[in-house]
């Protein structure tokens, strides 16, 4: 019974340390990991929305909150982890310029450091940035200037 008693006991710690949506929604949009690309705030939007399905959460719809506009996720708990809350902020900070800020909080602070904040920023930063790069090679069979 002890055991047992342990058991519940260290459940009910994990469920009470678990993050949600509000608790995110408690953090400043600017709080978080930034990156700011040289592209506008229409191309970064994009790019951002395929960077998230790329990731194994469920996307929650986006929305407009004042000149920002919010992508959020979560990462249900799964044999692997406890999960995540997360939000990506996308900011115009002029007409070729956007900052991208991701927050996360995960349920567990102990989790692999893939799904920690600066996890889930570095892997959506990398494909924005793949995208954007996409974007700028020449089409193939293009030819090149010598």
């Amino acid at each position: 019974m002890p055991t047992r008693r342990r058991l519940v006991a260290l459940l009910c710690a994990a469920a009470a340390g678990c993050s949600t949506a509000s608790s995110l929604e408690s953090r400043p949009l600017q709080s978080g990991v930034s990156r700011t690309f040289p592209a506008s705030f229409e191309r970064i939007s994009a790019a951002v929305d395929a960077a998230i399905e790329t990731l194994p959460v469920n996307i929650i719809a986006p929305a407009n909150v004042g000149q920002n506009r919010v992508a959020r996720f979560d990462r249900p708990v799964t044999p692997t982890g406890w999960g995540e809350s997360g939000r990506v902020v996308i900011a115009r900070v002029d007409a070729h310029t956007t900052r991208v800020t991701v927050a996360v909080d995960p349920r567990d602070p102990a989790q692999p450091s893939a799904r920690t904040e600066r996890g889930y920023a570095d892997r959506i930063f990398l494909e924005v940035q793949a995208a954007l790069s996409a974007d700028r090679r020449p089409p193939e069979g293009a030819a090149r200037r010598s």
